[in-house]
This record gives structure tokens, sequence and C-alpha cells, in this order.
């Protein structure tokens, strides 16, 4: 959840083309993350959704894939603990012609002991079943998130 005292979201440029159902349903969990609504941030998962992240080169966690919105939150919550959320700039959020969704985008991060934030490109590949977000795929840097969705 990013910090309380420097919460900003900056949505990406408008095509002017209506979002897609896939793009609202990513966009929703982009937005409750911003305001720290975990019922909201969890609200379109799948009972059995997997936050895969095997790409995410700066990950620390004790694992690389978490199943299930209590195991993931669990895990996200130990990361943000050190680490300071501050913005995100998003800069392309599109469903592709799978399905499937690409978010890419700006993470500002300050670790413990770091004066000023760093920008940090991460990218994720969202899997959605029946409406609900089933695989997220993390990756650090857009090209990698470009190479698992194929664009």
């Amino acid at each position: 959840m990013l910090d309380e005292k420097a919460r900003s979201f900056v949505a990406a440029p408008s095509s002017g083309a209506m979002p897609t159902e896939h793009e609202q349903i990513i966009q929703r969990g982009f937005d409750a993350f911003e305001t720290a609504d975990m019922d909201a941030f969890t609200a379109d998962w799948h009972p059995d959704v997997v936050w895969d992240l095997a790409n995410h080169e700066s990950w620390q966690g004790d694992a690389d894939r978490y199943v299930g919105a209590a195991d993931i939150l669990a895990a996200f919550g130990r990361f943000l603990a050190g680490a300071q959320t501050l913005r995100l700039d998003m800069h392309e959020l599109r469903e592709l012609p799978d399905g499937r969704v690409i978010a890419l985008y700006t993470e500002w991060r300050r670790e413990p002991g770091q004066p000023e934030p760093e920008p940090i490109e991460m990218g994720i590949v969202y899997t959605l079943e029946a409406g609900k977000v089933r695989l997220m795929q993390v990756h650090t840097g857009p090209e990698a998130a470009r190479r698992t969705a194929g664009v």
C-alpha cells in the first residue's frame, strides 16, 4: 500500500476507448492498492489466485510463488514492512487478444536507510478466469512482462 504521506497513482494515458471488463478489473485492483483497501484489492481475485514472482528480480520473500489471498497478503505485508512504495506511475494497462491483461508501470520505492526513492520498472501479466484474477505474473522490467505476454 502506498505510503500515507505520499499516495499517488498516475493512470496510463487514455486511448479514448472504453476499458474492457478485464482492464476494469485490474484497474480496480490498482485503485484499491492506492487506498490500502484490502477488501477491494482482493475482491476480484479467484480463491486459488497465484502470485508468481519468479521473474521479479528484487523479490526477497521466502518463496517465488504464493497461492490464495491470505498467503499473498501475508507475503506482501512482510515485503512492505521494509520497503516503502511511494507512487505508481502506470504506463500501459491493456487487454491482450487472448484475454490476459498486461500492466506496465514505474514503482517509486524507498528501501530502509535510502534517502530518496528510486524508480523500479515493473510489469504484471494477469490471467483471468470467469471474471476473477487467477494468475499474476510479476516481472522486473517491461521487456520481461512483454515476453511472457507474447507481445
